[in-house]
């Protein structure tokens, strides 16, 4: 019997101060049109979360010596984001849940409480040596400052590396051969490191993300997505914060935001630990498509699930298409976030750019009205 995929069209109206715009999207899909709000896939969960801690320790290293207290800050979100779910997940998910996962489960909070110590004691030795020396005295201490500088930056560079060594042999006893060479988790972890860099890059200037929502018991705002939904994809939005939105903000930069207007006036930042997050979420997004995706979309398609009647040269030309696309983007969405543009364009490109296209080459599934909270174990 032939199965009959039912046909999904969502009109999106849009009201301008001049005009009202009615646009129409079609997708062929059982998911109703609350896009991009991906079913999760725990393998796809677990790196990205290991993504968001590389990402932190980065700008700790990056941070020091010159903004101890953004450092400072840095080390404790990646502390904070290794919690315990992650490390049961570590544990209990590892293949064979041998010796080894135990220890590297150990391991990494260990050496993350290590680093935020480090940090910590240096901004306290640093903030000790503010006071105004006698002046037979001076030369000698900036000569003193200069060498603990240079030793401060080498300590904790190499506190830096070893993490990422960890973390390394974390994501192998964790992730097995068939996920870490799946494009489509690669895609999930793409999508969300994304996500929360347009998220990060709106506390930056004290706005409230949009949030994408599978429920359908709020009320939405339609909002155009310009050139960029030419993918067919209908959105679904509404204001709101979320704890699980952004790549772990300091609570306070979070809580209680007025909504605002975007920043098309080029305002000034007013969180620079969220916008050294999303640049430093956007620069990992890049590492992650040329490391991971690109290299697995070669490989093995689109996806696992790509149509058998689609020929080869057919498939070949949309993987290209794709990659293309996204590389595009993706240094697209950079250079928005370094060039500081408003909030509403590093948005666009998030979700009228990026997600459209993930969601179309690797055939990556939407959380229904019904199914919020579930988390897909087909990839796992």
């Amino acid at each position: 019997m032939t199965s009959i995929i039912p046909l999904l069209v969502v009109i999106m109206i849009i009201i301008t101060a001049n005009t009202e715009i009615i646009i129409y999207y079609t997708i062929n899909s059982s998911h109703s049109a609350y896009a991009h709000n991906f079913v999760p896939a725990l393998a796809a969960t677990f790196l990205t979360k290991i993504n968001q801690i590389r990402v932190q320790t980065q700008l700790v290293e990056n941070d020091i010596p010159l903004n101890l207290s953004l450092a400072k800050q840095h080390a404790e979100i990646a502390s904070e984001l290794f919690d315990n779910n992650t490390q049961n997940d570590l544990y209990y998910n590892a293949e064979g849940n041998n010796g080894l996962a135990k220890t590297i489960s150990d391991d990494i909070p260990l050496a993350l409480n290590n680093l935020q110590k480090a940090v910590r004691t240096i901004s306290t030795a640093a903030a000790s040596n503010q006071s105004e020396p006698p002046p037979p005295q001076q030369q000698q201490q900036q000569q003193q400052q200069t060498t603990t500088s240079s030793s401060v930056i080498k300590e904790i560079k190499q506190m830096v590396n070893n993490i990422n060594y960890i973390l390394d042999k974390a994501i192998h006893v964790r992730i097995g051969t068939f996920d870490l060479t799946n494009s489509t988790v690669h895609a999930l972890v793409l999508a969300d490191i994304t996500e929360k860099a347009y998220n990060d890059y709106s506390y930056a200037y004290g706005i409230k993300p949009i949030m994408f929502s599978g429920s359908s018991s709020s009320s939405p705002m339609m909002m155009n997505m310009s050139s960029g939904m030419g993918m067919g994809m209908g959105m679904m939005m509404m204001g709101g914060s979320s704890p699980n939105s952004s790549s772990s903000t300091n609570s306070s930069a979070k809580n209680d935001l007025p909504m605002t207007k975007d920043n098309n006036d080029n305002s000034t930042v007013v969180n620079i630990t969220a916008y050294q997050q999303a640049q430093g979420l956007a620069i990992r997004a890049q590492q992650i498509f040329n490391n991971d995706l690109k290299p697995t979309s070669s490989v093995n398609g689109p996806s696992s699930s790509s149509s058998t009647n689609s020929s080869p040269s057919s498939t070949n030309t949309t993987i290209t298409t794709a990659i293309t696309k996204i590389e595009n983007s993706l240094i697209h969405l950079k250079n928005a976030i370094d060039g500081k543009a408003p909030t509403m364009d590093v948005m666009k490109i998030v979700h009228g750019e990026i997600h459209p296209t993930l969601l179309i080459s690797y055939k990556l599934q939407l959380k229904g009205a019904n199914n919020d909270d579930e988390v897909s174990n087909n990839l796992d």
